[in-house]
């Protein structure tokens, strides 16, 4: 879905009831170019600043019991934080000073503990567990 802004609520409900993929008009036009490849490869898109939001916003829905109440390592929520904002392995151990084999490992194990098997998946979890990555 691309937009130029949407409610929080509405952010919510494209991706949670729609099970939709959100890009901002206002976002650059290189990260609309990642978004049209990963979409093209079966991965859900949700663009940095609609991840943020998403994040930041105390109208979300009620966790599942049980979710979200786990707390993360300081690298988990670095790593998950990169996902968010649509970076690369490659880039997220560059801005983290790790090895693309550590980001990798650390995304095994929040795959993992959320019970997801993809970026997208993790993603729609954080969201939903209001997981405070800062």
């Amino acid at each position: 879905m691309v937009t130029a802004g949407m409610g929080t609520a509405d952010l919510v409900r494209a991706v949670t009831e729609l099970n939709a993929g959100i890009f901002l008009k206002t976002e650059p036009t290189v990260e609309l170019m990642l978004a049209i490849q990963r979409t093209a490869q079966g991965e859900r898109w949700i663009s940095s600043r609609a991840s943020l939001a998403l994040l930041s916003s105390h109208e979300l829905s009620a966790v599942p019991e049980g979710r979200g109440q786990e707390q993360l390592s300081a690298r988990e929520s670095r790593v998950l934080r990169g996902v968010l904002e649509g970076q690369s392995n490659k880039e997220i151990g560059a801005q983290l000073e790790m090895t693309e084999s550590s980001v990798k490992a650390v995304l095994q194990k929040l795959f993992e503990r959320a019970g997801v098997r993809s970026r997208s998946q993790l993603v729609r979890y954080a969201i939903e567990a209001q997981i405070d990555t800062r």
